[in-house]
């Protein structure tokens, strides 16, 4: 606390206080914001001389206000003097309430202060346009903290606009180490959350404010969880950044929010879409009044050069959310593949986790797509895999779903909430339970797509849910866009038994979004002991993958798409043996016998002779020192003899020919 000042008597500053009376009474006239109960009562000047006045540490500036206020015996509020800044506030500045007292004629109307009520404050700060009710109010010592006819008060008065949570100590809501004033917030606080932080709130016990603010800006996204234990007196605001110049999916985080919130009176535009599953089309929306019901998505856009921060306003949804063909927003069905995809939204103050296992789904394909305006496509996750990082479902964000059949529901549940920073970037899994997977991702620019092969033992050769996910096109823009085609299905992930000793062959394709170099990189991160060569057969060129994961090439747009295949050849024991006194292995794959050759082998010509089961010869040929050499048959449907000499290595091999 400061050193007191002077106390200033009545009896000796009269006329003093007299004129400040009148300057005052003027000031209060013209109150921006708060307006007192004046009435033909009188007025009593508070000698209340404030010695110190800060908003959130700094010192109020003009126009901004200090209202005080009378609590009843009822609890009611009513604001009787104010203090208009008429320049920015120094702490050697003393100020003189001037107030309404109470008219004891008119029992049944509070216009007043009642002597012996309490002092409340409350701050306006004009520049912001908000008001701030939580104001510390330090007295010195031997003043009353209630208002008395003609008293004179000295006191400090420190506001904060809320109680800013800091996760200092973990991510207990009522733990005061959490929070920047060491205090635990209640029905009278503000409350923000921002970004950039390590802990966010999760309660387990009961809880309270006022107003709860999440913020987002380019860094990300606020969260809380176990909001359904928060009683919130106020309002809730729960922001959603945007960049601008890129089409984004989005949802509202609270309920009962219309279209109107993303509209910033044209300054920047915005534009709105809908997806329409029967027609597979993106919708413009131009009707401000058209409502986001809880869980779903839409489709939005800032105009390029600017970003948005969008705040929904309105009340957090505390429980699960279900959605069926016949609720708002519905789960549409017309039919089985390209139809049934519905944009859907996250509707709660956090992010979910898909992988949790708790999502009930009917009739609903187990992979959901989200997509990246950063990379022109949509990122993917099914049973623990895909591009969509660890499954996690951000805050405010919009993703597709795809219903197949008209009894179609999926329940989005509480406890798939989870607090972006311990679960974005990284999986929920750990390595071990990921089941064996290669990724090759694509990219040109800043424009990117990924393809995840999957080896596990519940996966067949025919389209799995669970396992395989559908490519979804980029609907705009020009990136790159890979996929592989297993049982006629277009797959961004694809699903495939284990690998045998014999190996697989897996032929992805590629369509380039704009003419030029390109770049494949693959991870093999979660596919140990495994060889993996890359053929590209518009070049007839092939690449280890292992030793060399990164592959540059050229291609244009209007290329054929069918370009690469994948050759996987697992290093386990029995193949190690089989190919130990050689250093080759023989195989077959659509009309094409292979010759892999490792170590030394790789590095010698070799003679191949080829027959069919009675010995008759069908073809003589050279394979030039190399990984993976390739020889096309004419014949299909049969075994043939595939006998490689070198100068060190012989090897027969029967392979049959599809």
């Amino acid at each position: 606390m400061k050193n007191p000042k002077t106390r200033i008597p009545w009896t000796g500053s009269l006329k003093i206080l007299l004129l400040i009376f009148t300057a005052l009474l003027s000031n209060i006239t013209v109150a921006q914001h708060f307006q007192t109960v004046w009435s033909n009562n009188g007025y009593q000047l508070m000698n209340i001389i404030i010695d110190s006045a800060f908003l959130d540490s700094a010192n109020l500036q003009l126009s901004d206000e200090i209202a005080v206020f009378d609590v009843d015996d009822s609890g009611n509020e009513l604001c009787v003097g104010v203090i208009v800044m008429v320049g920015e506030f120094t702490p050697d500045t003393s100020y003189i309430v001037v107030a309404s007292t109470d008219d004891p004629t008119t029992p049944d109307v509070m216009d007043g202060f009642i002597d012996g009520h309490t002092i409340i404050y409350r701050y306006w700060d004009d520049s912001e346009g908000e008001e701030y009710v939580l104001v510390e109010a330090t007295y010195n010592p031997g003043f009353a903290i209630v208002y008395t006819s003609l008293a004179t008060a000295i006191t400090e008065l420190n506001g904060f606009s809320a109680l800013t949570w800091t996760g200092t100590a973990d991510n207990t809501w009522n733990n005061i180490a959490n929070w920047n004033l060491s205090q635990i917030p209640d029905t009278a606080t503000h409350v923000v959350l921002p970004v950039g932080l390590s802990n966010y709130p999760t309660l387990s016990a009961t809880g309270k404010c006022n107003n709860l603010k999440v913020q987002s800006d380019n860094t990300g996204d606020a969260s809380i969880l176990g909001d359904d234990l928060l009683t919130i007196d106020g309002t809730v605001t729960i922001e959603r950044y945007i960049s601008g110049g890129k089409w984004h999916d989005i949802s509202a985080s609270v309920t009962g929010q219309t279209v109107n919130c993303l509209y910033l009176n044209n300054n920047p535009k915005v534009w709105l879409k809908s997806y329409d599953e029967p027609t597979n089309t993106h919708t413009n929306i131009t009707d401000l009044s058209t409502p986001m019901p809880s869980g779903s998505g839409f489709e939005v856009w800032v105009e390029t050069g600017n970003n948005a921060t969008f705040s929904f306003e309105g009340s957090l949804q505390t429980t699960d959310l279900t959605l069926t063909t016949a609720s708002s927003p519905s789960l549409s069905y017309s039919g089985p593949e390209p139809f049934g995809y519905n944009l859907i939204g996250n509707p709660f103050a956090s992010p979910l986790n898909w992988d949790i296992g708790t999502w009930n789904l009917a009739d609903v394909n187990a992979t959901i797509w989200i997509w990246d305006p950063a990379a022109g496509s949509y990122k993917d996750r099914v049973g623990g895999v895909g591009s969509l990082s660890g499954g996690i479902i951000p805050l405010g964000q919009g993703f597709f779903v795809q219903a197949t059949s008209m009894a179609a529901s999926i329940t989005i549940p509480l406890d798939a909430r989870v607090h972006s920073s311990q679960a974005y970037y990284k999986s929920v899994r750990t390595i071990n339970e990921v089941p064996d997977h290669f990724t090759i991702k694509a990219i040109m620019g800043e424009r990117n797509d990924e393809v995840n092969i999957v080896f596990a033992q519940d996966a067949t050769e025919g389209y799995d849910n669970g396992r395989d996910a559908k490519k979804m096109f980029a609907w705009d823009g020009n990136a790159p866009q890979i996929y592989t085609v297993q049982s006629g299905e277009i797959l961004s992930i694809n699903g495939l038994p284990l690998l045998s000793e014999e190996g697989r062959t897996v032929q992805f394709n590629f369509a380039a979004g704009i003419d030029g170099e390109q770049t494949l990189i693959a991870n093999a991160t979660y596919l140990p002991e495994t060889e993996v060569l890359l053929e590209d057969l518009f070049i007839d060129n092939i690449q280890d993958l292992i030793e060399n994961p990164v592959y540059n090439f050229e291609a244009l747009v209007n290329d054929d798409p069918n370009r690469f295949l994948l050759h996987f050849n697992p290093m386990i024991i029995g193949l190690e043996d089989k190919v130990s006194n050689s250093g080759v292995y023989v195989y077959a794959y659509n009309g094409s016998i292979y010759i892999r050759s490792k170590g030394k082998a790789s590095k010698e010509k070799k003679e191949v002779f080829i027959y069919d089961l009675l010995g008759r010869s069908v073809l003589h040929t050279t394979a030039s020192p190399s990984l993976l050499s390739k020889i096309h048959i004419e014949s299909s449907g049969c075994f043939l003899i595939v006998k490689t000499q070198g100068e060190n290595i012989t090897n027969t091999t029967k392979v049959y020919i599809k």
